[in-house]
Order: structure tokens, then C-alpha cells, then sequence
């Protein structure tokens, strides 16, 4: 959320929204300024990991092409402008979502499937002052997911501030209409 609103990220045709704050969802959104390069992005490789920044800024990072390079396109909105940084993958895993955390810093999640591996997923930290333009983010790894845990198609994380002072994470799962995949919503508690 920015102040004014909530914006949205859209793939395949690549595009952000700004929907009205108050009430959410009351009103239809108007168009938010994108980064151009995104036209440029594979349909189903898009932005999947958008989040608010303090000083209203905005961090956009791209899922990336399964069999492009190392570093994944993302942007910061900053000075009312998007400014190109990058993600550095570590492979298999693909950048699905981002959460600001409330002690600072964001929270990525990436996600990986291959058929002999089945799927997973990792949690990785950057640090708040590494997000700056230009910059090549690469996350500190803090939690990875594989099986036999509970794990599927995670594609969304979110954080909040916990009673005694630690941040409690939630990873949410896509089951895409399959009978294969499983909705989940795992909380988990983390103390950097």
C-alpha cells in the first residue's frame, strides 16, 4: 500500500493498478505508472513480488524466465520513478513474493519444481539499506522448504510483528484448480 492507495501487479499483460484505499476496493483502480522494460517480460514471468517500502517507495521484482541468466530484473519506485536493480537467483529458485518487515528490511520468497525434486521453497533476507538503485540484491538464506515437509506452490508471504518481539512470516500456497496441488497457509516465527 501506498499512501493514497493499494497497487497491484498484473501479468501477462504487464501492467500496475492503483486501487483506492478507503474504503478498499470501493472504487475502480486507475493505472499506476510501470516500469517500461516490463512489456518486455516473458506472459507468465512478470512481476509476483511487489512490496511497500517506508518513504513511499516500491520494490518490484520479476518471477524470471526459467532458463535466463542469474540476475532477474526488479525496479525501485523511488523519487516518483522506477529505477532498475536486479535480483541475483540462486538456482532453481524463482523470486514469487516479497513482505516488508517490521523490523526493517524485506522478507523474499522464492519458490523451485522440477519432477525429480518435486517443489520448494526458501525464505531470504535483505538488509534495508542494500535496496538502493542499481543495486544487485542477493538475499541471506533463512528457511528452506523441501519435501517431506509441508510444502507446495508457495506464492505469497506476509509479516507482522509478534507480542514478544519476534516476526511472525505466513506463506500462502496457489493450488491452481489441481487435484496435484494444495492450498496452504503455513505461519512461521523468526528472530534474526
Amino acid at each position: 500500500a501506498l499512501q493514497g492507495g493499494l497497487v497491484v501487479a498484473f501479468e501477462r499483460q504487464h501492467r500496475f493498478w492503483l486501487y483506492p484505499e478507503e474504503p478498499p476496493f470501493a472504487a475502480p483502480p486507475a493505472p499506476f505508472p510501470a516500469p517500461k522494460a516490463i512489456v518486455a517480460l516473458p506472459a507468465n514471468s512478470g512481476v509476483e513480488s511487489l512490496v511497500t517500502l517506508p518513504g513511499s517507495r516500491l520494490l518490484a521484482i520479476a518471477e524470471g524466465d526459467e532458463d535466463v541468466g542469474d540476475e532477474i530484473p526488479g525496479w525501485l519506485w523511488q523519487d516518483e520513478r522506477w529505477h532498475p536493480l536486479a535480483w541475483t537467483r540462486v538456482r532453481p529458485y524463482r523470486p514469487t513474493d516479497a513482505t516488508a518487515l517490521p523490523g526493517g528490511g524485506v522478507m523474499v520468497l522464492e519458490r523451485r519444481f522440477s519432477l525429480a525434486g518435486g517443489p520448494g521453497a526458501r525464505l531470504s533476507f535483505v538488509q534495508a539499506e542494500e535496496i538502493v538503485p542499481g543495486a544487485r540484491l542477493f538475499g541471506t538464506p533463512v528457511a528452506e522448504l523441501k519435501l517431506p515437509q509441508s510444502v507446495d506452490n508457495f506464492e505469497g508471504v506476509a509479516a507482522r510483528l509478534a507480542p514478544d518481539g519476534s516476526t511472525l512470516l505466513y506463506l500462502l500456497s496457489d493450488d491452481n484448480r489441481s487435484e496435484l496441488q494444495r492450498t496452504l497457509l503455513l505461519q512461521f516465527r523468526w528472530r534474526p
